[in-house]
């Protein structure tokens, strides 16, 4: 199977994320300590609204599914030639092209996850923003990566989507500890980390 180069999901260029996460919107939290009713509606209006976005998945700590269009070279096809060889140079050039596109794909995986997640901040910061103010205080300060495990400048500008729906669902289910429910800011250290390579 071909694999696809990075220069195809420019998640900046209007691409094929430009459709799928730009249209999110939640519904609006009623209160920051809404009636048992009111959360269990909230949450079946939320992911019917992740459902028809093609979030659900990246609500959970998964990656969108415009990852899924980015296939990697698997340089086992490509093994490497004895010095010997007639096509050693040649081969030797071709794996290191490969392993740059690779790179450059693991790089757009993070940048659109990251696009992705900053969408579920948006949504969430839109729902609480007027009806629930300790709850939009608990998202600006507890899901800024840069304030987090990520480095800063790659971070920057940059919020934990995950973590904003789990501290909006905590804040609705009444959970104790609703911010350290989904750890999935050290999946995105993870990421950033790979792309500093």
């Amino acid at each position: 199977m071909p694999a696809h180069d990075a220069d195809e999901h420019d998640p900046t260029s209007g691409g094929p994320r430009a459709g799928h996460n730009a249209k999110l919107k939640l519904p609006t939290v009623v209160s920051d300590e809404p009636l048992r009713h009111e959360g269990a509606e909230w949450l079946k209006a939320a992911e019917t609204q992740l459902i028809a976005s093609q979030m659900l998945a990246v609500a959970g700590g998964g990656e969108p599914m415009s990852c899924q269009l980015i296939e990697d070279y698997d340089l086992v096809d490509y093994p490497e030639l004895p010095e010997d060889h007639h096509d050693f140079y040649k081969r030797n050039t071709l794996r290191m092209e490969l392993s740059r596109k690779n790179r450059l794909n693991e790089k757009k995986r993070t940048l659109l996850t990251l696009d992705a997640w900053d969408s579920l901040y948006g949504a969430c910061r839109a729902s609480t923003i007027k009806t629930a103010p300790m709850t939009f205080e608990a998202l600006e300060k507890e899901c800024d990566l840069s304030m987090r495990f990520a480095p800063p400048h790659l971070a920057a500008g940059h919020f934990d989507g995950p973590d904003d729906i789990d501290c909006v669902k905590g804040s609705l289910e009444s959970l104790s500890s609703p911010l350290s429910t989904s750890g999935s800011g050290f999946g995105v250290y993870l990421l950033c980390e790979e792309t500093t390579e």
